[in-house]
C-alpha cells in the first residue's frame, strides 16, 4: 500500500510543485515591478477570492470525489458531473454580476475591501476560469491517470510565467497577473469546457427528478464541509485581513514573503488525497485499528522528521530564499521563517487523525474543530497582532492548527479503545515537546 500512496503522491505533488515553482519564479518578477502596497493588494485580492470560491463551489467539488468514485446511480456518472460544471459556473457568474452591480449601483465596495474592486473581481475571475480544470482534476485521480494534472499543470504554468516576464515591466499594475492568467487558462479550457458540453451526455437525457436526490444530497453533503473549509480560510487568511486592518497593506506583503515557508504544503495535501483513498478501503476492509494506527504511526513519524529537517533548511537559508523571491526590504521577515513549519507539522498531524471522522462521516464533529479553530484564530490574530504585528499573526496561525490536531486526536482517543491508541499518544506528546523545545532554542540562537 505503501508504493501505490506514495506513486499518487509523487504525481499530485509534482503537479502542485510545478505551480509553485511557477508562483516562485513570478513573485521577484512583482515584487521588483510593484511597490509593497500594490504586492501586499494583489494578495489580499487572492485571499478574499479564496473564500468567495469556497462559496461558489457549494462543496460540489468534494461531493464529485465522493460520488464519481462510488457510483451506485442507474444513469452516466457523466452527466452528473456536467450538472455539477453547469452549477458552479452558474453560481459563479451571478456572483460576479451581483457584486458589480452592488458596487457600481448601491455602495462603492472599494473602502469596505482596501483594494480595488476590478482587482478583486478579475481575480475571481481568475479562479472561476480554473472550475473546468478543478473538476476534472478530480476524475484524473479517480479514474488513475494523475498524470494528466501534471501535464495540464506544466503547460498553464510556463504560459503564466512567460505571460507575466513578457508584459509586467510594460504594464507595472496588480492587475496584469490575473489577466494573464484568464487568457491561458481559458485557452486551455477550451477542448474541456467544450467536452462539457457537447461530448458528455445531454442535460435532458435523464428526467431531472431521476438526478435530483443526488444533486440534493450533494449539496447537503458539500455544505456540511463548506463550513469546516470556510474556517479553513479564516484559519489561513484572516491574518492577512487582519494586518491590512490593523496595520497597513504593506505588512501584508511582508508578511506573504514571510509565509513563502508554507509553500511546500502542497506535498502535505498531496498525501493526505492518496492517503485518505486507502484509509477508507482499509475501513471498508474491516481492517482492524491496531493496523490502521500502525500506519497512522509510521507516517507522523516520518512526517516529523522531514519537517525537522526542513525547519532548519528555513533558519539557516531563509536570507536567500527571500533574496532569491524578493528584495533585500523584506530580510526584515527572514528571522521568523523558520516557524511556519509548525504549521506544515500540525496540519499534517490533523489530516492524520481527522480521517476517522471523515471515514465514518462525522461531519458535525470536522466542523466544530474547524470552526473552534476559526475562532481562536481570529481572537489570537486581534490580539497578539496589535502587540507583536507579522509575529502575532504567525504564532496566532500556529496556535489554531495545534488546537485542530489537538480536538481531532480526543474525538478519535473517545471513538477507539486505549490499546490501540497509547503508542501513538505517546508519540504525539514526544512530538510536540521536542518540537517546541527546537523553536525555542531556534529562537535563542542556541542551535
Amino acid at each position: 500500500m505503501h508504493r501505490k500512496i506514495f506513486t499518487s503522491t509523487g504525481y499530485l505533488s509534482l503537479s502542485a510543485l510545478v505551480e509553485k515553482i511557477g508562483g516562485f519564479i513570478i513573485i521577484p518578477m512583482l515584487t521588483v515591478a510593484l511597490t509593497p502596497k500594490e504586492y501586499g493588494s494583489l494578495m489580499l485580492a487572492v485571499s478574499y477570492v479564496g473564500v468567495i470560491m469556497l462559496i461558489i463551489y457549494n462543496g460540489l467539488h468534494s461531493a464529485l470525489f465522493r460520488w464519481y468514485s462510488m457510483w451506485q446511480e442507474s444513469f452516466d456518472k457523466k452527466l452528473y458531473e456536467k450538472y455539477i460544471f453547469y452549477i458552479v459556473n452558474s453560481v459563479g457568474i451571478c456572483v460576479i454580476l451581483f457584486l458589480s452591480f452592488v458596487h457600481t449601483q448601491l455602495y462603492n465596495l472599494d473602502e469596505l475591501l482596501r483594494v480595488s474592486f476590478w482587482l478583486f473581481i478579475v481575480t475571481l475571475i481568475s479562479s472561476l476560469m480554473m472550475v473546468s480544470y478543478s473538476l476534472k482534476s478530480s476524475v484524473w485521480i479517480i479514474e488513475n491517470k494523475p498524470y494528466l494534472n501534471l501535464v495540464f499543470m506544466t503547460i498553464k504554468t510556463i504560459f503564466i510565467v512567460g505571460g507575466v516576464y513578457l508584459f509586467i515591466n510594460i504594464y507595472p499594475y496588480a492587475i496584469t497577473r490575473p489577466i494573464i492568467e484568464i487568457i491561458v487558462v481559458g485557452i486551455l479550457s477550451i477542448y474541456l469546457i467544450y467536452s462539457y458540453i457537447f461530448k458528455y451526455p445531454a442535460l435532458n437525457s435523464v428526467e431531472f427528478f431521476e438526478i435530483k436526490p443526488v444533486l440534493k444530497e450533494s449539496l447537503v453533503y458539500g455544505w456540511g464541509l463548506q463550513i469546516s473549509q470556510i474556517s479553513f480560510w479564516v484559519i489561513t487568511s484572516s491574518d492577512r485581513i487582519m494586518l491590512a486592518n490593523l496595520t497597513n497593506n504593506e505588512f501584508v506583503a511582508y508578511y506573504s514573503i514571510l509565509m513563502i515557508g508554507i509553500t511546500v504544503m502542497f506535498i502535505v495535501v498531496a498525501f493526505n488525497n492518496s492517503f485518505s483513498a486507502y484509509y477508507n478501503k482499509m475501513i471498508n476492509e474491516n481492517s482492524s485499528m491496531k493496523e490502521i494506527n500502525q500506519y497512522i504511526f509510521t507516517y507522523l513519524l516520518y512526517g516529523f522528521l522531514a519537517v525537522l529537517v526542513y525547519k532548519l533548511f528555513l533558519f539557516y537559508f531563509s536570507d536567500q530564499i527571500i533574496l532569491i523571491l524578493s528584495t533585500k526590504e523584506y530580510l526584515v521577515v527572514s528571522k521568523y521563517m523558520y516557524l511556519t513549519s509548525d504549521i506544515l507539522l500540525f496540519y499534517f498531524a490533523y489530516l492524520l487523525f481527522s480521517r476517522y471522522l471523515h471515514a465514518y462521516k462525522m461531519v458535525k464533529e470536522v466542523i466544530f474543530i474547524t470552526l473552534f479553530s476559526a475562532i481562536l484564530n481570529v481572537g489570537l490574530n486581534y490580539i497578539l497582532i496589535q502587540e507583536y504585528g507579522m509575529l502575532g499573526a504567525l504564532v496566532g496561525s500556529i496556535l489554531a492548527y495545534f488546537s485542530m490536531v489537538i480536538i481531532s486526536f480526543v474525538l478519535m482517543y473517545k471513538k477507539i479503545e486505549f490499546l490501540y491508541m497509547k503508542s501513538l499518544l505517546v508519540l504525539f506528546i514526544g512530538i510536540v515537546a521536542l518540537n517546541f523545545s527546537i523553536d525555542i532554542l531556534l529562537y535563542k540562537g542556541s542551535l
